[in-house]
């Protein structure tokens, strides 16, 4: 199997992006945390 190699900027971008992606789900998730709280209080 041959095995690409991606130049280091090329690996920076893609973990940005995952950064990013990581970072949006967890504001989702605790936007919907303090609304529930809000809700409850």
């Amino acid at each position: 199997m041959p095995t690409t190699q991606q130049s280091p900027q090329d690996e920076q971008e893609k973990l940005l992006d995952e950064a990013i992606q990581a970072v949006k789900v967890q504001s989702f998730q605790m936007k919907r945390c303090l609304e529930l709280l809000a809700f409850l209080s």
